[in-house]
């Protein structure tokens, strides 16, 4: 399954800590036992339908994910218990 985190922000090597917070969501499906997942990052404009199986995005971006197939949307994309509460589901779901 790939699962593409669409976000503004992401750590580059020019900006290691921007949007730190994304990359360690990453981490979320190691310390839920999912394997065999691809997770990619992308901007909104670089986005499209058939880029992933699983996209998540914070609740700002709702409007822009109707053309998405799937959507784990986030109230707050800093909080890592609702992540993986959301990433759960949606794994389990699939299966």
């Amino acid at each position: 399954m790939k699962v593409l985190y669409i976000t503004t922000m992401y750590p580059t090597p020019v900006y290691p800590q921007k949007g730190i917070f994304c990359h360690e969501q990453v981490k979320a499906l190691k310390k839920l036992g999912i394997s065999g997942v691809e997770v990619m990052h992308s901007s909104l404009s670089d986005a499209s339908a058939n880029a992933a199986d699983l996209f998540v995005v914070g609740g700002d971006l709702e409007n822009f994910t109707h053309s998405f197939p799937k959507v784990v949307l986030l109230e707050n994309i800093m909080s890592m218990p609702e992540l993986e509460e959301k990433l759960k589901k949606a794994f389990d779901e699939a299966q």
